[in-house]
């Protein structure tokens, strides 16, 4: 199943860091998005620039989100130039598509992100969660969180290769 290996990226940032897909996936041409280069890995950080970052209201939407030891590890042997997840919105929404219907599933809006923010806040503040995902402590607690066991999200962040 290696057609489906361009997809590591996008599962370790969306669901252990909370980035969104549209900071990923460049939807217009020229449209900036994350490239390797905004992960700042000697100091465990990745780089969302503000013009990459989700539109809101906010002066300066630019973040930085911690880079776990377990996300470095999946990641680094990826890295190399340019954007992260180089696909056409096309192609990307064509083959998750076809890896749900391979994996027999089906992939609820958001997963990724409620299961980054849900599992985080069992072991880290909401106002660490919020500012890691580009929102704000309320958006994130009535629309990402569903409540756990204190500490179960440890599991979900280590690393399982």
């Amino acid at each position: 199943m290696t057609e489906f290996q361009f997809w590591l990226p996008y599962f370790v940032l969306a669901g252990l860091r909370g980035v969104r897909t549209c900071e990923l996936i460049r939807y217009k041409p020229n449209e900036p998005v994350l490239e390797w280069k905004d992960i700042f890995w000697n100091k465990n950080l990745i780089f969302v620039p503000h013009e990459i970052a989700k539109e809101t209201r906010a002066r300066d939407r630019k973040r930085y989100i911690p880079l776990e030891k377990a996300a470095a590890e999946i990641l680094r042997p990826l890295a190399s130039n340019g954007a992260i997840m180089p696909v056409s919105p096309s192609h990307f929404n064509r083959s998750r598509r076809k890896l749900a219907s391979a994996m027999r599933i089906k992939f609820p809006e958001n997963c990724l992100r409620n299961s980054y923010a849900t599992y985080a806040l069992t072991f880290r503040s909401l106002g660490d969660v919020a500012k890691a995902m580009g929102d704000a402590e309320a958006t994130v607690k009535r629309y990402y969180i569903e409540t756990l066991e204190p500490g179960v999200g440890h599991e979900w962040f280590a690393p399982k290769l």
